[in-house]
Parts: C-alpha cells; sequence; structure tokens
C-alpha cells in the first residue's frame, strides 16, 4: 500500500475551521480567540486546536501573555504571504453561491 504524500497546505489548511481562522487572522490582523469564535461561527475548542496546530506549523504566532493573547500570521513562515494573497485573491472574488 502506498502512503498518500502529505504536503505543507494539507497539514495548515487541515480543516475548515482552520481555514476560517486564518481568514480571519489576514491580512495582518491580531485577535484574541474568543472573537476568532465568535466571528467564524467555529467552536472555542476547534479555535483553540486550529491555533494549536498553526502555531506548531510555524504559521501563526502568540502576542501577548495570559489573558491578553492575540494571535496573528507569523510573517516567518515561508507560505504566510501566499495565504494572505489567496485569502485576498477570494475576498475579491466574493463568497460562492450555495447549489440549490
Amino acid at each position: 500500500m502506498v502512503k498518500p504524500k502529505i504536503h505543507p497546505l494539507d497539514q495548515i489548511l487541515g480543516t475548515q475551521a482552520t481555514v476560517r481562522v486564518l481568514r480571519m487572522l489576514t491580512p495582518g490582523r491580531e485577535h484574541a480567540p474568543p472573537r476568532i469564535a465568535r466571528e467564524t461561527n467555529v467552536s472555542r475548542p476547534a479555535v483553540r486546536e486550529a491555533l494549536i496546530r498553526l502555531e506548531k506549523e510555524g504559521v501563526v504566532e502568540r502576542v501577548g501573555d495570559g489573558r491578553n493573547v492575540l494571535y496573528r500570521i507569523s510573517s516567518n513562515h515561508p507560505l504566510a504571504k501566499r495565504i494572505v494573497k489567496l485569502f485576498k485573491a477570494e475576498a475579491k472574488r466574493g463568497t460562492l453561491a450555495k447549489p440549490s
């Protein structure tokens, strides 16, 4: 059996919650987890899980400490600029119509 290849974007964008978190953090925005959960309509545990994974991958970074922790996209990650570019292009195009 051949193992499927794991690509960097698979690791980064793994879930819809992760995509929504990244979308909220672009371009150059900093937000606290409770606000991300509220504005993306994603549960706090799912936001926390996405942020932990994204931070582990180096895509996002924490700013502050304690109750004042904010997250932002890390400018040091090699895909950061491309991720921001993807979401900017998406914003220009608008949302997809739901199938009827």
